[in-house]
């Protein structure tokens, strides 16, 4: 079993981009609730590079310091994660992916 990331429209369990109104858990957004795993740092602001970065700097963070939301994380361990991005671009969700892997791998 393994998760994966994959664009929106592609069948997905859980959507991970940001919530109707921009909204993400690092904004205030209920864990589990629509927005809860988006990147709140604007590709158009930062560029691809550097929002992927800061969203990755700020999981790791939420990881170390929630325990309910690395809970959830790991929860979502086997599951597809749909998002804006196509398959070929980089994506905040290739992080999420790679750190739920990392924490499942850790809770064995």
């Amino acid at each position: 079993m393994t998760t994966e990331r994959v664009h929106k429209s592609e069948p997905h369990d859980v959507y991970i981009g940001r919530g109707q109104n921009g909204e993400t858990n690092m904004g205030g957004v209920p864990i589990g609730v629509t927005g809860w795993l988006g990147n709140p740092y604007k590709e158009s602001h930062y560029g691809r590079e550097k929002c992927i970065e800061l969203f990755e700097r700020d999981l790791g963070w939420m990881v170390e310091g929630n325990p309910v939301f690395r809970a959830k994380l790991v929860s979502l361990y086997g599951k597809t994660l749909g998002c804006y991005c196509f398959d070929h671009q980089e994506c905040h969700g290739d992080v999420i992916v790679s750190k739920i892997n990392e924490l499942y791998l850790e809770s064995l």
